[in-house]
C-alpha cells in the first residue's frame, strides 16, 4: 500500500509549552514527523505556540504558525491553508484534545479535513474511563473493578463499599487532571468534588488502589491492514500509586518470567487489533505479585514519554515509522530497522536501559518530595549498560547532581532501622538513596518489599550494589585486586566513585587504573546499518566496537536532562550546531543522556553517545574519538565547569576561552573586571560570615540580594529587606554550606530588566535585538513575561545596552554566544549578569529576528568572523512576547508567587503587529482562555497602590467591574475608580475566597504582603490556582495583561505564518 495520494497538504499541531504531566514524547518528535512528511512529498503546515522547538523553524515545514492552540485559531488556519489531512499523535494531550474537539463539532468534516493516525473516536474510547472500562469488558480484557458516579452522594456511597486507599479520577479530563490517591473519607470527598468539577462527561470513576501491584508499559505499532508490532516494553520499579513519569523505569522487562512477558505481549496485540489503533499506542498493565493477575489500566494513543524512551534506547526511528503508517504504509512495506532494533530490548537481551526522573522540587518553597499520582518531575535521564546495575549507576551520574554513585543520604547513617522503615513507607524522590541507609542496617529483604512495594528482583539488585561498595571500601586506601575492580566497572561504577570508596585521590587512582589496563570501551546499541546513525553506550572491554574515524570531527555536549532553568532551548541549539558542523563537512559527535532530546544528527558521519555528561565520561570519549575540539556552549549550567576541566586535560574547547568561562561564574571577580570598563553595576561586597554580611549589607544599603559568589553552585538569589531577615536567610542558605563566600548586592527595586543575546568573534560583536522583561526587578528572568523589541525602554537605553555588550565582548574575547542581563534604574543602565553560552532566550531572539544564532555561533567557533555573514541590524515591524507556564496545580501547598528563584517549566509565544495582541496570544497559549469581561478582584500592598491605578482604570474602561479589599477599595474610590468592597478571610462571610469558589471573580490582582507582614495572604493565590482564575501578583503584570485584553477584544486579523512576518523585515 503506497502513501496516500488523495492528500496534498497536511496540518500538524504541536504540543505547545512544556507542562508537567501533559505527556508527550519530546518536542523533537513533532520535528521528525514534519521532516518525514516533507520527504514523502506532502506540503506541511505546522502550528505551535512554542518558538523554542525545532518544529517551529521555517525550514521544518512549508508554512509555520506561532499561534495559541485554540479552536478558533486552528479553524482560521484551516480556512487559510486548506489542508486535506491532519496528522495526530505527536503533540501530546494538548493536540489530541484539540483534534477531538474539532472532530466532534463537525469542523474537520465540514472543512474536508481527514484525520491521519488514530481516529478521534478511538481516542475518546481510551481517554474516557467509563467508555474504556466498558470496551475492555466487551473485549474480555481484564480490568480493575470500578464504580462510576455522577454526583457526590453516590460517590461517597460507593466509597463506603470499597476498601481504602482508593483511586478517584474524572471519567474524562481534558485539563490533564491527575488521578487522586486517597486514604480516608475526608480526602475522598475533596478529591471527588474536584474530579466531578473537572470531568468533561460529569462522571468520575472510583476503584481500590492496588498500591503494591507492579506496573508495565508496552509500545505498539499498528497499520491499516491490522498488522501489529510490539516494539518494546518497560517496567516501573515503583509500584502502582506513583505516577509512571516519576518512577524509575527499566527496559526490557526482566523481573518476571518469560511466559508473563508473552502474556503481556499477546494482550497488546489483541487490544491493538480490536481497537483499530493506526500508528502508535502505549499500553499500561498492572500485575499482582501475589496472584499473578494481570489487568489493563490505560492506553495512550499517541507518542508518549514511554514511546520515546523505547525508541531512544533502542535507536528506533519510531517517529518516522508512525508518520508513514499514518499516511497509508503498512508495517511490511516500511523498510525500517525497528524490528531488528527491537530485538536488542526484548527479554533475554544483553543490554538494559534505566530511566530516572529529574526533579526540581527545591525551586518551590514549601513543596514536599512525596511521590504519588501527580507527576512532579520536569525531565529524565537514561543510562544504558550490559546489566541493570551498570545502567542504573550511569543514570544516577547523568542527573547532574554531583553524585557519582548512590550512597547514604546525609543524616541517615545514625537513624535506627525502625526510623528508616517508617520513612521508606512514604515514597519520595530520594527513596532509592534511603534504601542504602536501610541496607547498612542489614534489614530483611522481605520486609523492604512489603514496605516499599518494590519487587524482590530490584531489591536484590540494589543490595548487591551496596555490598559491592562495602567490598571496595574495605580496602581503605589499598589497591583492590583486578577482579574486584573489573566487577565494579562492569557494575557501572565510575573511576571517581571507586577512588572515593578507596580513599584515594585522583592521581593515585589513575596509576592503579592504568596498571590494571581496563579502559572504557563502547558498544553500538544496535548492529543496524551504520549509514543511518550510530548510538553508542559504554562498557568495560579492552577493545571497542565503535571504530575510530580518520576524518576530522567535533564533539558537541548536549544540555542533559530538562530541569527548571534549562530545557528544550538547549536542544534547539545542539540540533542546529550539529547540522551546521555537518554542512561544513565535519563528522559530528554528540554526548547526551536525555531521551527527551531525541536522536540528533543524521547519516554515517554522526555518532551519538548515550552517556553522562561528566568529565570522566567525556574524556573517555575524547580519547577514543580524538575530536579536533569540543563545543560546550549548549551544555547549559555545566558549560563553565566543563570548559576549565577539559582544558586541564588538554582537550581543546572551541570558542570562548576557558579562563573567561571561569571568570563569568565568579560573580565577585567578574564585577571587579567590569568596573575597569566603566559599566555601572549595583553596589556589591563579599561576606564570609554573618558578621561581615551585616556590615557589608549596611554599607550597600537595604534591600539587598544574597547569592553565592559561584554562579554555577548557587541555589538562587534571596532578596533581603532588613538585618533580621539577613540573619535568618544567611544561616539557612544552602550556598553558605558549600563553602563559598556570599555576595551581598544592592537590589534595584522597581527597576526594569532587560537582556540581550549576541554573536561575538573575539573582537567584533553583533546584537540582533534587546529583550524587555514585563515584570520588574525581583522576578526571575525565566519566569517574567518578556517582549522584543522593547515596548517601553527608551531608545537611548537600548543603545547603551548594545554599547556595553560590545565592550564586554571585546574585553573578554568572547567567541560564539554572549548573553547579558541589565536593569534600568533611575534612568541608568546597570549590568547584572554575563553568560558566554546559550540561554533560554536563544530561540526567541533567533526566530523573532530571523537570524540563525546557533548556526552562526557554530561557524564562529570553527573560525568564521562576523564580517563573513554581512549581518545588518533590523527594525522589527512586529512584536514577539513570551509568557511562562507554572506547575502550581501540581504543588497546591506552594504559595504561587514569583520571585528570584525560577519556577516556570515552559513557555509559549505570541507574535503580532502590535504589542497588546502579541501578549494576548501568549496568554491564550498558556491558559485555558483569558476572560474579556467580568469582575476583577484587586488587593495590593500600600507600596503598590499608586501603581495599580492605571491598570484598574483600564479594566473599568474595558467593561470589567472591580471588587477590592477594604484598604484597596477605599484608595481606588478616592482616586475616581469605582470599586465595591469584599471581605478578607476572618472578617465575615461571604469573603473573597467564597467569591472565587462561586465563580464571581474572573481575574485577580494580588500583590503579596511580603516576608515581614503579619498577614498571610497566600490563601488568595492558592484559591486562584485551585479554581483556575488568572492571577497577577504585580501592578506591572496587571498593566500588561489589561493591554493584552484590550487588543484581544478588538482582534479581527487572521493569523499569519512566520514566513509572512519575515517578509516584513528590513
Amino acid at each position: 500500500m503506497p502513501k496516500r495520494t488523495d492528500i496534498r497538504t497536511i496540518l500538524l499541531i504541536g504540543s505547545g509549552p512544556s507542562m508537567i504531566g501533559l505527556d508527550h514524547g519530546g518536542h523533537h518528535a513533532e520535528t521528525e514527523a514534519c521532516i518525514t512528511l516533507g520527504i514523502l512529498g506532502y506540503k506541511v503546515v505546522a502550528v505551535n505556540s512554542n518558538l523554542s522547538t525545532t518544529m517551529s523553524d521555517i525550514g521544518t515545514a512549508d508554512r509555520t504558525y506561532i499561534e495559541p492552540l485554540t479552536r478558533a485559531t486552528l479553524l482560521d488556519i484551516i480556512q487559510l491553508e486548506k489542508p486535506e489531512g491532519i496528522l495526530t499523535g505527536f503533540g501530546g494531550k494538548t493536540e489530541m484534545n484539540m483534534v477531538c474537539r474539532l472532530s466532534q463539532s463537525g469542523a474537520l468534516n465540514n472543512s474536508g479535513v481527514r484525520v491521519l493516525g488514530v481516529d478521534p473516536v478511538t481516542v475518546e474510547t481510551c481517554e474516557d474511563r467509563v467508555q474504556f472500562i466498558r470496551r475492555m469488558i466487551e473485549l474480555e480484557i481484564p480490568v480493575l473493578d470500578s464504580q462510576i458516579a455522577d454526583n457526590i452522594e453516590a460517590a461517597i456511597q460507593y466509597a463506603g463499599e470499597l476498601k481504602f486507599p482508593l483511586l478517584v479520577r474524572p471519567s474524562y479530563s481534558r485539563t490533564g487532571m491527575h488521578p487522586w490517591l486517597v486514604y480516608n473519607v475526608e480526602e475522598f470527598r475533596n478529591a471527588a468534588e474536584r474530579c466531578l468539577a473537572d470531568s468533561y462527561r460529569g462522571k468520575i470513576t472510583i476503584q481500590e488502589a492496588k498500591t503494591h501491584w507492579q506496573e508495565y508499559e508496552f509500545v505498539c505499532l499498528r497499520d491499516d491492514n491490522n498488522g501489529v508490532e510490539v516494539i518494546g516494553g518497560l517496567e516501573n520499579i515503583d509500584p502502582l500509586g506513583i505516577h509512571c513519569g516519576d518512577s524509575i523505569s527499566v527496559t526490557p522487562v526482566t523481573s518476571v518470567a518469560g511466559d508473563t512477558v508473552r502474556q503481556l505481549h499477546d494482550l497488546c496485540v489483541r487490544v491493538m487489533q480490536k481497537l483499530s489503533v493506526t500508528g502508535v499506542a502505549n499500553l499500561r498493565f498492572a500485575r499482582s505479585p501475589e496472584t499473578g493477575e494481570i489487568v489493563i489500566i490505560g492506553i495512550n494513543c499517541r507518542y508518549t514519554r514511554t514511546s520515546n524512551l523505547i525508541a531512544f534506547a533502542g535507536g528506533i526511528p519510531l517517529c518516522k515509522d508512525i508518520t508513514r503508517l499514518s499516511c497509508g504504509f503498512t508495517l511490511a512495506e516500511i523498510s525500517s530497522e525497528h524490528q531488528k532494533y527491537g530485538e536488542a530490548f526484548k527479554t533475554g537481551a544483553t543490554k538494559t536501559a534505566v530511566k530516572i526522573p529529574r526533579w526540581s522540587i527545591g525551586n518551590y518553597t514549601g513543596a514536599d518530595n512525596i511521590l504519588d499520582t501527580r507527576m512532579k518531575s520536569v525531565g529524565e535521564v537514561i543510562g544504558i549498560g550490559n546489566n541493570l546495575k551498570n545502567a542504573l549507576l550511569r543514570s544516577i551520574r547523568s542527573l547532574d547532581l554531583g553524585t557519582p554513585a548512590i550512597g547514604i543520604p546525609n543524616g541517615d547513617a545514625g537513624k535506627t532501622i525502625a526510623d528508616i522503615y517508617n520513612e521508606l513507607g512514604v515514597p519520595t524522590t530520594d527513596r532509592l538513596f534511603r534504601l542504602y541507609a536501610a541496607f547498612a542496617k542489614n534489614p530483611d529483604d522481605h520486609e523492604l518489599v512489603r514496605i516499599t512495594g518494590i519487587s524482590h528482583h530490584f531489591i536484590r539488585e540494589f543490595r548487591e550494589l551496596f555490598d559491592l561498595e562495602k567490598q571496595i571500601s574495605a580496602f581503605n586506601g589499598q589497591q583492590p585486586d583486578a577482579d574486584l575492580y573489573k566487577q565494579a566497572k562492569t557494575s557501572g561504577f565510575s573511576d571517581q566513585s571507586i577512588a572515593e570508596l578507596l580513599g584515594m585521590n585522583a592521581s593515585q587512582f589513575q596509576v592503579y587504573r592504568d596498571a590494571a589496563k581496563l579502559y572504557c570501551g563502547y558498544e553500538p546499541v544496535t548492529d543496524a546499518d551504520p549509514s543511518i546513525r550510530i548510538l553508542a553506550y559504554s562498557t568495560v572491554k579492552q577493545k571497542t566496537r565503535i571504530s575510530k574515524k580518520a576524518e576530522p570531527s567535533v564533539l558537541v555536549i548536549g544540555g542533559g536532562p530538562d530541569r527548571i532553568g534549562q530545557s528544550g532551548e538547549l536542544d534547539y541549539g545542539v540540533y542546529h550546531a550539529v547540522r551546521t558542523l555537518q554542512e561544513i563537512g565535519l563528522r559530528t559527535i554528540v554526548v547526551n543522556c536525555s531521551p527527551l532530546s531525541g536522536h540528533i544528527g543524521h547519516g554515517g558521519q554522526h555518532v551519538q553517545y548515550i552517556a553522562p555528561r561528566t568529565l570522566e565520561d567525556i574524556v573517555n570519549i575524547c580519547r577514543l574519538e580524538n575530536p579536533m575540539g569540543v563545543v560546550v556552549q549548549f551544555a547549559g549550567d555545566s558549560t563553565e565547569a566543563l570548559s576549565m576541566e577539559l582544558q586541564k586535560k588538554g582537550i581543546p574547547v572551541l570558542g570562548t576561552p576557558a579562563d573567561v568561562m571561569s571568570l563569568v561564574v565568579d560573580t565577585f571577580a567578574l564585577r571587579q573586571r567590569m568596573r575597569t570598563l566603566g559599566i555601572p553595576q549595583p553596589a556589591f561586597a563579599l561576606a564570609a560570615d554573618l558578621y561581615q554580611a551585616k556590615q557589608k549589607a549596611s554599607e550597600v544599603g537595604y534591600p539587598v540580594i544574597l547569592r553565592s559568589s559561584d554562579a554555577v553552585e548557587s541555589a538562587g538569589d534571596i532578596i533581603v529587606h532588613n538585618e533580621g531577615m539577613l540573619a535568618e536567610k544567611f544561616e539557612t542558605s544552602t550556598d553558605n554550606d558549600k563553602g563559598y563566600p556570599l555576595l551581598i548586592e544592592q537590589f534595584l527595586e522597581y527597576a526594569i530588566e532587560t537582556e540581550a543575546d549576541a554573536l561575538a568573534d573575539g573582537s567584533d560583536i553583533f546584537v540582533p535585538a534587546v529583550v524587555e522583561h514585563v515584570e520588574l526587578a525581583g522576578v526571575h528572568a525565566g519566569d517574567s513575561a518578556c517582549v522584543m523589541p522593547p515596548y517601553s525602554t527608551p531608545l537611548r537605553h537600548v543603545d547603551t545596552i548594545e554599547e556595553c555588550m560590545k565592550k564586554i565582548g571585546a574585553e573578554l574575547g568572547v567567541k560564539g554566544l554572549l548573553n547579558c542581563r541589565f536593569a534600568i534604574y533611575k534612568d541608568t543602565v546597570y549590568l547584572l549578569e554575563v553568560r558566554c553560552r546559550a540561554v533560554r532566550t536563544l530561540p526567541l531572539v533567533s526566530k523573532t529576528c530571523n537570524i540563525p544564532m546557533p548556526e552562526l555561533a557554530t561557524r564562529i567557533l570553527m573560525g568564521s568572523n562576523l564580517a563573513d555573514f554581512q549581518l545588518k541590524k533590523q527594525v522589527l515591524p512586529y512584536f514577539c512576547v513570551k509568557a511562562s507556564v507554572f506547575p502550581f496545580t501540581i504543588f497546591p501547598e506552594v504559595d504561587p508567587i514569583p520571585g528570584p528563584v525560577m519556577q516556570s517549566t515552559g513557555q509559549a509565544h505570541g507574535i503580532s503587529d502590535n504589542y497588546g495582541m502579541a501578549y494576548f496570544k501568549s496568554l491564550e497559549a498558556v491558559s485555558s482562555g483569558m476572560p474579556l469581561e467580568g469582575t476583577v478582584l484587586i488587593t495590593v500592598t500600600d507600596e503598590d497602590k499608586p501603581s495599580i491605578l492605571e491598570p484598574a482604570r483600564r479594566f473599568l474602561e474595558l467593561g470589567f467591574t472591580i471588587k477590592a479589599t477594604r484598604g484597596t477599595c477605599d484608595f481606588l474610590n478616592k482616586n475616581g475608580i469605582k470599586a465595591s468592597s469584599v471581605k478578607k478571610i476572618g472578617f465575615g462571610r461571604p469573603n473573597l475566597v467564597d467569591d472565587i469558589k462561586t465563580g464571581k471573580v474572573d481575574i485577580i490582582i494580588n500583590s503579596p504582603s511580603g516576608e515581614n507582614s503579619q498577614v498571610d495572604d497566600s490563601y488568595i493565590r492558592k484559591a486562584a490556582i485551585q479554581y483556575k482564575t488568572p492571577n497577577m501578583t504585580t501592578p506591572a503584570a496587571a498593566l500588561a495583561v489589561v493591554k493584552a485584553l484590550e487588543a484581544g477584544k478588538k482582534a479581527d486579523t487572521p493569523p499569519k505564518p512566520l514566513q509572512t512576518y519575515y517578509q516584513m523585515l528590513r
